[in-house]
């Protein structure tokens, strides 16, 4: 009899947990199902509250945590929804969606360096899966990991031809290499695969000044412009490409056009003052070095050929007053202690005259 009893409750108390467990499991789909309608009405905040209580009550729940992601990322919550999709992973390791999920979130964030082993997982997972190893080259160009990055480049190749991001990947790993032959064969196949935009246009046109093919760089960069007259990257290239060619006003005026469309663009300034500078109107670069300085007041590089332009008008007073702001910068620059005690003696010198 007793036995019976202790039966008996044995079977009541399993019997209440699997009521409760499936009455926990219809809650979860019903917040759930919730979620859903608010992402339908793009709610994403009140959508990731309701995926939140599911999982609360179903830790495992896949599809809650894959929407929480996607939501999340709908609101630029990056670092939350890579969150997710590192517990996917967990939930489900043969999904390699899960982990280039988490890599690419990571990629968007400039984690790089964490974006490596989820990007890898999903192409240990899936051989043929493209995007996965694509985006790892680019990981890896900006963790300047180059010979790496071709590697990459050259797998993705293998599985898409044709796609021309892979060879302008592999372009850009090769320019850093200052391997410019190479990069420059890589993007006229970027180019011929029908790579969008004016960028591949603009790549092509530096690595050609560094081969110092100025006339094909000028038409590379022609038509980059062409494509795009707002990219202010262009107008900098082909006022470098017309300065090597000894056109001077056209290099100027490049760099003008530059500063119409980005007035606060210290290095057009800065560049612009190098040219007046060679062209000994020093003057002129005074006046740009200065507007580099007031945008940026750390910049090195403006403080410095300012200064060589005031002494160049023996204005030793400012050039002092720049080589003084520049050791304050850079305290164990002997080049510029070199310089500023030269311009004190030539100061003092002119006092003395005086």
């Amino acid at each position: 009899m007793d036995f019976k009893r202790k039966s008996f409750g044995l079977l009541l108390m399993f019997t209440a947990f699997a009521l409760a467990f499936n009455l926990e499991a219809q809650t979860a789909k019903k917040y759930f199902k919730t979620g859903e309608d608010f992402v339908e009405a793009e709610n994403y905040e009140d959508a990731i509250l309701q995926f939140t209580k599911a999982i609360e009550l179903e830790s495992d729940y896949e599809d809650a945590y894959l929407e929480r992601a996607k939501a999340k990322e709908m609101i630029k919550r990056y670092e939350e929804a890579a969150e997710d999709y590192n517990r996917l992973t967990a939930i489900e390791p043969k999904e390699s969606e899960y982990f280039y999920n988490e890599g690419r979130l990571y990629y968007e964030l400039d984690k790089f360096k964490e974006s490596i082993k989820p990007l890898s997982d999903a192409f240990e997972i899936d051989k043929k899966y493209h995007a996965a190893v694509q985006l790892r080259s680019q990981a890896y160009i900006k963790l300047d990991s180059f010979e790496t990055a071709i590697k990459d480049c050259n797998l993705a190749i293998d599985l898409e031809k044709k796609d021309p991001q892979n060879y302008y990947n592999r372009a850009v790993a090769n320019d850093s290499l200052d391997n410019y032959a190479k990069a420059e064969t890589d993007l006229k196949q970027a180019l011929e695969y029908e790579m969008p935009g004016e960028m591949a246009y603009v790549a092509l046109a530096e690595v050609q000044i560094e081969q110092e093919k100025y006339d094909e760089a000028l038409g590379s960069i022609n038509t980059a412009i062409d494509k795009n007259k707002g990219n202010v990257n262009a107008y900098y290239v082909r006022s470098k490409i017309h300065f090597a060619r000894k056109q001077f006003p056209e290099a100027i005026n490049d760099l003008s056009t530059l500063l119409a469309i980005d007035p606060k663009s210290e290095m057009a300034y800065n560049q612009r003052g190098n040219y007046y500078q060679k062209l000994s109107q020093q003057q002129n670069a005074i006046n740009d070095y200065t507007q580099a300085v007031l945008l940026n007041p750390e910049n090195y590089q403006a403080y410095y050929k300012r200064a060589q332009s005031y002494e160049s008008i023996a204005d030793y007073k400012n050039a002092v007053k720049d080589y003084e702001s520049l050791m304050k910068l850079s305290p164990y620059d002997e080049n510029a202690k070199r310089m500023m005690k030269e311009a004190n003696l030539r100061l003092y010198e002119l006092n003395r005259e005086e």
